[in-house]
């Protein structure tokens, strides 16, 4: 597989980054799950020398307000699409999506938002649904 662009980069940072802000609480434990995973999807995508956490950590504090905007003035299913869309030619859709499922779960709570958001990509890539909750 092609190392993704810089493009393809912004959405899945952005899929991820829409869960940590999507409940409207960010926490910290949210955001190391944040860099964490993003760790872990560049390492599947053999570009882990390539994203610092720092780096990482940076770009989320700079689209956190821009990512909750979107989400919170009822574009969620809208932005979530539009990602999603633009991925499609991205192959580990699953490891994607467990990657979703770890920070919407980092908290010990997936909020009905963040279960929301993670089935809509799902739902798009005819994946297993999860469900909301305490874990």
């Amino acid at each position: 597989m092609a190392k993704p662009s810089p493009e393809t980069w912004t959405h899945i940072l952005s899929l991820m980054a829409a869960i940590v802000v999507s409940d409207e609480k960010v926490r910290e434990d949210e955001i190391y799950s944040f860099i964490k995973n993003a760790r872990y999807m560049a390492r599947e995508l053999n570009q882990d020398a390539a994203l610092s956490d720092e780096w990482m950590r940076s770009w989320f504090d700079t689209k956190r307000d821009e990512i909750a905007n979107a989400i919170a003035s009822g574009g969620a299913d809208r932005f979530i699409i539009d990602n999603i869309m633009a991925l499609e030619p991205f192959a580990p859709k699953q490891f994607l999506l467990n990657c979703l499922i770890s920070i919407a779960a980092s908290d010990a709570e997936i909020h009905y938002k963040e279960a929301d958001l993670v089935n809509l990509a799902a739902a798009y890539w005819d994946l297993s649904p999860i469900k909301g909750g305490s874990i």
